[in-house]
């Protein structure tokens, strides 16, 4: 048994090696979409656990005692059917990718989307002012790392100041895109990039960072990369791994500080390491349970998008979000990360799953193929930018419905469509006054 399973992790690892090789890595560099961003997800998260338990690695580690115990309880046949679903999942998810470039072609022409850009800095203010606010309240949690992010008081302040910080951070891709599209699409990165809503994302998100919050920042580092290397040009090899090194070796420092420990090489590194394997916990001890469904309706997930809906106007909402437990599942989560197989199967069982993620990576693949449109390039860079860590390591809740659907589909559509309107109606009043002229001033970005 134990060689099957030695083969069915080789084969897990070795596809989507070959995968990247194949849809992300060319002669002239790394190009970061969705399917690499998935694939490092899934092997980081999916398969670290299982090639640590398998091999016993860090057994002798005090931290990894409890991790033990509950792995331990997994029987060999257990974890072969598991590696046999893993890598199911992941081929469902290529396949989707596949089907669209075949079936759906992309756009000839860019379709402009009408907006005068200079009534973006209407909203930059309005985010700037709540961001200040809320970083006032917070200013004693400020630079205490995880200590203060943890903490139960302040909640109700930290959700507005990180939801100020993401809404500048679609707002900066939105009015990039417009930049870009206004350019002919000449402009260079660096100089698209060198913006004032990027440095006030970057003012804020930095002290968001400092209340332990590294995800959305190393998020937002992906979306750049994906942004940079899907609609300029790739990214050489040895830039990529370099900017995937930096990448993991922050999320390690952060992590090590925000937790109080000495920075070094080594401890920043078992951090990094360590972040799947605590992820893990709710995927070995779902496993330890051995429970394989092969079709369930998503009613964890339907039932957290009430979450959308506002407080003042549905002040008794999380009565109405349903949860595991209540249909006797466990989410055994000491560190409070929720492995994304774990979420998958108690939502959609195991075809469901293979459905959905067919239909996720479709979705995808569809708005990178028609990226005529500014909105498109907007929500596919963000969508890419969460897949690759929140996707896989927070409930549904926050990953889905707050980060993928508020955060990066809801949020673009209503600037643009909000700053649309507005601007339809300076058009319509400068050309009855016959003042265009002034009507100009807007058009600039």
């Amino acid at each position: 048994m134990n060689t099957l399973i030695f083969i069915l992790m080789a084969v897990n690892i070795v596809v989507p090696l070959w995968v990247m090789q194949r849809f992300c890595v060319t002669r002239k560099g790394v190009e970061f979409n969705h399917i690499l961003m998935f694939s490092l997800g899934f092997l980081f998260y999916w398969m670290v656990p299982i090639v640590v338990g398998m091999n016993r690695l860090f057994e002798s580690e005090l931290a990894m005692r409890l991790w033990y115990q509950v792995f331990d309880v997994i029987s060999p046949e257990v974890i072969a059917i598991y590696l046999v679903i893993a890598l199911c999942c992941y081929l469902s998810f290529i396949a989707g990718t596949v089907f669209t470039t075949r079936f759906f072609r992309a756009k000839a022409r860019y379709e402009e989307i009408f907006f005068y850009p200079r009534l973006l800095d209407i909203m930059l203010l309005l985010a700037l002012t709540v961001a200040g606010i809320y970083g006032f309240l917070l200013r004693d949690e400020l630079f205490h790392g995880y200590t203060a992010w943890g903490a139960g008081e302040g909640t109700e302040k930290r959700g507005p100041f990180i939801a100020a910080s993401v809404f500048l951070l679609a707002l900066t891709f939105v009015y990039m895109a417009k930049k870009h599209e206004a350019t002919g699409f000449t402009i260079g990165f660096g100089r698209l990039l060198a913006n004032r809503y990027f440095v006030s994302y970057i003012a804020v998100a930095v002290l968001v960072l400092s209340l332990g919050g590294r995800l959305y920042f190393v998020s937002s580092l992906v979306m750049l990369l994906v942004y940079r290397s899907v609609y300029f040009a790739r990214i050489s090899t040895k830039v990529a791994l370099i900017s995937l090194g930096g990448v993991g070796g922050l999320a390690g420092l952060v992590g090590l500080v925000r937790l109080g420990g000495d920075v070094n090489f080594q401890s920043g590194l078992l951090n990094v390491f360590i972040e799947p394997l605590f992820t893990g916990f709710s995927l070995i001890h779902f496993l330890g349970d051995a429970t394989f469904e092969w079709v369930k309706f998503p009613v964890f997930l339907l039932s957290s998008f009430i979450n959308l809906a506002p407080t003042a106007l549905l002040p008794g909402k999380a009565d109405y979000i349903v949860a595991p437990e209540d249909y006797g599942y466990v989410a055994f989560a000491p560190g409070g990360a929720l492995n994304s197989y774990f979420s998958l199967m108690i939502n959609f069982g195991i075809l469901g799953t293979l459905v959905f993620l067919f239909l996720f990576s479709g979705i995808l693949n569809y708005l990178k193929l028609q990226d005529r449109r500014l909105l498109y390039r907007v929500i596919y860079v963000m969508l890419c930018g969460w897949l690759g860590f929140t996707f896989f390591r927070d409930a549904f809740f926050i990953s889905i419905v707050k980060t993928m659907v508020q955060f990066s589909i809801l949020t673009p559509i209503g600037i643009v469509i909000t700053v649309q309107l507005i601007s339809t109606g300076i058009r319509n009043f400068f050309r009855q006054t016959s003042g265009r002229s002034k009507e100009s001033i807007l058009k600039a970005p």
